[in-house]
């Protein structure tokens, strides 16, 4: 497996596990600390730059987050804020509010909000 595929896989297997955790009402927070843990050391195993996988991670872990309540989006974001297991954690995108459907969401769908509006 490439380092892209790579960190595809980490990008999902996080957001599933935050979903999944989610579905049997656990604690969405302790699971997305948890995926950016074991991507973090999943990483060191194969050589695979640490803070890429950490910011894939907590990522995938916030857009799943997002997708269930701006509430657990923002306790994901402040779970995943600083560094874990030595690493600063980096998030790839930042949530905004999308005017279209008033949920906080991912950027990408803000821009298809905004061309809608234009």
């Amino acid at each position: 497996m490439g380092g892209k595929e790579a960190l595809e896989t980490i990008s999902a297997t996080s957001s599933s596990v935050v979903k999944g955790t989610s579905d049997i009402a656990g604690d969405v927070t302790k699971a997305a600390k948890g995926a950016v843990q074991g991507a973090i050391a999943g990483a060191k195993e194969i050589s695979l730059d640490t803070t890429e996988a950490a910011a894939v991670a907590a990522t995938g872990a916030l857009n799943a987050a997002g997708e269930i309540s701006s509430q657990a989006a923002q306790q994901v974001r402040n779970a995943l804020t600083g560094t874990i297991s030595g690493v600063k954690v980096v998030l790839k995108e930042e949530l905004q509010s999308c005017g279209r459907c008033r949920s906080t969401i991912f950027c990408k769908r803000l821009r298809y909000s905004a061309r809608m509006r234009a």
